[in-house]
């Protein structure tokens, strides 16, 4: 025994010095939990927001951590699901089913994200669909290869994006959800039950806000109609070289992003398209432009009152073909008050002139100009066009974009791993560090065609604390 123990043994006394042992060693405990386990005496309400930003999987494993966590994964109210991290299909459908069997069945559910490649068994798919609706879920995110739309009945549901793998779904003409807000659909067909020529799927949406259709098609040459007096916010992409035909009737749309292969004419029922105020046009690189010109140019006299208009160099330049353009009577675009020129690469040219010609009657119209890559994604175009301000990451094979300030930006799987090296470079973090940390987040953060608000946020606040370190 050291001479400074004897000083306080012989000081305090031995049942005094017992007790100040006991001191001290609840002392040291009490500062490891102040200064190590603070996260667990946040309220429940808090963790299981934190656990909710996370993949199933993930919020799980928290279980072990200490009986404090043991059961808080049962009461979230998001469910994230995803086949990545499960190394086989089986493994995956097994733990799917164990959640849902375990999960507190007093505790509604807000959002259902699933995605899955391959088939899935109908009773285990059935069962998911019917627990979501059964416990309120108000917002359902799907991506698999094929869709049970018959079980789809609801009236909590506000939110629906479905997307199919490898082939494409008949999405139905009516479905009960009286409540829906916010539609995505992603390689859906549809097909009419008349013979009027015209297909209307989404006449039933008495609530529709905002409408998403991606290389979706329509059965039989018909006309697809978006009929709504609720949608405000209209996003079609078309592939090539298939051209779907539609037709507008939307009294109160006020934002319209196009990309595909536009037609002569948008309303040609007369309908007003007057409320538009935001339009956003690209066409596809390979398109034939014979029949362009004369279009996009009746497509500028239709949204005649639109306030901000954003197009791609493509479209100026074919644009620019109309015969003996700066003869033609133009008295439109008066309240235009911003113009957006998005280019791709160097190789990209703006016609002399023609920027002149959109703005001759809206002189006092702000006129800028973004240079992007081709090969990013449509959504990173839109998220710049938007006034986003976007963190880009140069790797050595390519430019890829990782979050801007508020939005996450669609990756697929295959990009994942790159992203980690953009992490190290971008945040000044060691690889295995980026690589540790995106794995533990990427299910929620960052997925194939999925945007969830904020997330950008969260990841950005959690490297920043990471370097802190």
């Amino acid at each position: 025994m050291s001479s400074g123990q004897s000083t306080i043994k012989d000081r305090l006394g031995s049942e005094e010095c017992k007790d100040h042992v006991k001191n001290c060693s609840l002392t040291m405990k009490i500062r490891r939990r102040n200064y190590n386990d603070r996260l667990s005496d946040l309220p429940d309400c808090v963790l299981i927001r934190l656990l909710s930003t996370l993949n199933i999987k993930y919020a799980v494993q928290t279980c072990i951590l200490s009986k404090r966590w043991k059961n808080l994964w049962k009461l979230l109210p998001v469910l994230s699901m995803s086949y990545f991290f499960f190394e086989t299909l089986c493994s995956f459908d097994k733990f799917v089913s164990s959640i849902l069997s375990l999960r507190d069945d007093k505790t509604t559910l807000q959002a259902l994200h699933l995605h899955r490649k391959g088939l899935m068994n109908s009773c285990l798919l059935k069962r998911i669909i019917e627990y979501a609706f059964l416990h309120n879920v108000k917002t359902l995110r799907m991506r698999m290869e094929s869709f049970p739309l018959c079980y789809f009945s609801s009236h909590t549901l506000t939110s629906l994006s479905l997307a199919t793998i490898g082939s494409s779904t008949i999405f139905p003409n009516s479905l009960n959800l009286p409540a829906l807000t916010n539609l995505s659909l992603r390689y859906f067909v549809f097909r009419s039950s008349g013979d009027d020529g015209y297909v209307e799927p989404f006449s039933a949406f008495k609530s529709l806000n905002t409408l998403i259709l991606e290389y979706c098609e329509v059965c039989d040459e018909k006309n697809l109609s978006i009929s709504s007096v609720t949608l405000v916010n209209l996003i079609i992409k078309m592939s090539t070289p298939y051209s779907c035909k539609f037709e507008l009737s939307t009294t109160n749309l006020c934002r319209f992003d196009f990309r595909g292969n536009p037609m002569k004419y948008i309303s040609k029922r007369n309908n007003n398209l007057s409320s538009i105020k935001h339009l956003y046009i690209d066409v596809h690189i390979g398109l034939d432009v014979e029949n362009c010109p004369l279009a996009i140019l009746n497509w500028l006299t239709e949204f005649a009152l639109i306030e901000s208009l954003i197009v791609s160099s493509k479209i100026l330049e074919i644009l620019s073909l109309v015969p003996d353009l700066w003869n033609v009577d133009f008295p439109y675009l008066r309240n235009l008050k911003s113009l957006k020129i998005i280019t791709f690469g160097p190789a990209s040219s703006i016609p002399h002139g023609i920027d002149d010609f959109l703005l001759q009657n809206a002189k006092s119209a702000k006129k800028s100009i973004v240079h992007l890559l081709r090969n990013l994604s449509q959504s990173l175009k839109l998220c710049l066009c938007h006034g986003f301000k976007a963190v880009l990451v140069s790797c050595p094979s390519s430019t890829k974009l990782l979050v801007d300030s508020g939005y996450p930006i669609p990756m697929s799987q295959r990009k994942l791993d790159s992203v980690e090296e953009n992490l190290s470079l971008a945040h000044g973090l060691s690889l295995s560090l980026a690589r540790k940390h995106l794995k533990a987040i990427q299910g929620s953060l960052i997925a194939e065609d999925e945007v969830r608000p904020n997330a950008a946020k969260e990841l950005q606040k959690k490297l920043c604390e990471l370097k802190k370190r």
